[in-house]
């Protein structure tokens, strides 16, 4: 399976630790990681986001057997991870996870 994730900001050719769009690329490259795992297994998964009115998000939600498990990804690992209150009021028994530059592999790799 190949999922294209698009050049955004095209004519941007920096090297990605001077791009302004590293964080949004990165999601993506999570995100079609995970459909594709799913595709690899012969499983499926839908594969939400969550926002609210007031634009407070969590990047990727998805039912698991064993209930709701919620994924933040930031590509740098020493950024600041903040879930949203009103997500974790919404969703009190979601398992939470922060995909990073560091741990996509191993996030990828436990993936059900």
């Amino acid at each position: 399976m190949f999922v294209a994730g698009g050049i955004p900001g095209t004519g941007s050719a920096s090297p990605p630790g001077q791009r302004g769009d590293i964080g949004h690329l990165f999601e993506n490259l999570v995100v079609a990681e995970m459909m594709k795992s799913h595709a690899d297994k012969g499983t499926s998964s839908p594969c939400w986001f969550w926002r609210t009115a007031s634009h407070q998000e969590t990047d990727v939600v998805r039912p698991t057997p064993d209930g709701l498990n919620a994924c933040e990804t930031k590509e740098n690992p020493a950024a600041r991870v903040k879930i949203p209150p009103a997500f974790t009021q919404a969703c009190p028994n979601a398992t939470v996870v922060t995909t990073d530059r560091d741990n996509v592999l191993s996030v990828l790799a436990a993936l059900t």
